[in-house]
């Protein structure tokens, strides 16, 4: 998920001199993604972000239509989570596939025990 620009035309027009900043098109794009963004959590937020970051560096294949969905064989388009704690444990899905696997379980914080490191308190001598 990338985020809009608020210089750039979201509603596909190619005219020259857009008024993308008054286009009602373009802020309907512009809210959908802010809208659809705080509905997501922060552990989908980071598994999207380091898969995205694993296809730019080429761990992770493009989807380009060369693979196929490992449910039912057609092309995939998506990398679908089973566990957002587990970022790149991801399999290559159609679009419907990954509507019908359902939501991916997000991590509990009991998962995660993170020591709480404070710094040590020394006294100085004068």
């Amino acid at each position: 998920m990338t985020v809009p620009r608020f210089d750039t035309v979201l509603c596909g027009s190619t005219e020259s001199g857009h008024p993308y900043w008054h286009c009602q098109l373009c802020q309907a794009a512009r809210a959908d993604f802010w809208e659809r963004r705080k509905t997501m959590s922060r552990w989908q937020r980071k598994a999207h972000a380091i898969v995205n970051f694993a296809k730019a560096s080429g761990i992770l294949p493009q989807l380009d239509g060369s693979i196929a969905c490992t449910d039912c064989g057609t092309a995939a388009c998506e990398y679908d989570h089973r566990d957002y704690g587990h970022p790149l444990d991801v399999q290559p899905v159609c679009h419907s596939c990954n509507i019908r696997r359902g939501p991916a379980k997000c991590p509990s914080p009991s998962d995660y025990s993170f020591a709480l490191i404070a710094p040590s308190k020394s006294k100085r001598v004068a």
